[in-house]
């Protein structure tokens, strides 16, 4: 019954596929479906769409950065993990993520092999820092007001970062 499911599913990962086929990522994908127990092949790949919400992240991740309108159209046919949030400018093919409810990877660069477990965050995003650096600049000015005027206006600048974040 389950290959059957799978068969009937295969025009669903057409556009995965041809990425998967066509992409320059596709080393790092064959290598994270590798280190995921699977032996890199089409059919791998369309199985672990299929079925794992994970690999769909980690996939989309990869794929986005080098055809973002197709990527778009996977995540119609298969709905991306939502509770994920993986930001790099790169990390190395062999990534592994056992539940990765509540898991957040920000950095600059990750290498190969890169595991990760549930619930654990990895940097701070880029709009977070920027952000708290905007904070602490308006903070330090706050210190040195020269008058009322200049101070509520720095403490109206405060209310909203506040609500942004």
């Amino acid at each position: 019954m389950r290959k059957l499911w799978e068969i009937i599913n295969i025009p669903r990962s057409i556009p995965a596929l041809l990425m998967y086929r066509h992409l320059s990522c596709q080393n790092e994908i064959r290598e994270d479906l590798l280190r995921n127990g699977g032996n890199g092949s089409w059919w791998n790949l369309h199985r672990e769409l299929l079925r794992s919400t994970v690999a769909r992240k980690i996939f989309y991740y990869r794929t986005n950065q080098h055809a973002p309108v197709l990527t778009k159209l996977s995540k119609i046919l298969y709905r991306p993990f939502e509770s994920m949030e993986i930001d790099a400018d790169s990390i190395g093919g062999g990534m592994q993520v056992f539940h990765g409810y509540s898991t957040i990877v920000f950095a600059r660069s990750i290498g190969k092999n890169f595991t990760v477990y549930q619930q654990v965050t990895i940097g701070r995003g880029k709009k977070l820092t920027e952000m708290i650096s905007r904070l602490s600049e308006t903070m330090s000015r706050f210190m040195q007001v020269p008058s009322l005027l200049e101070a509520l206006r720095l403490a109206r600048m405060l209310q909203l970062a506040q609500v942004l974040w």
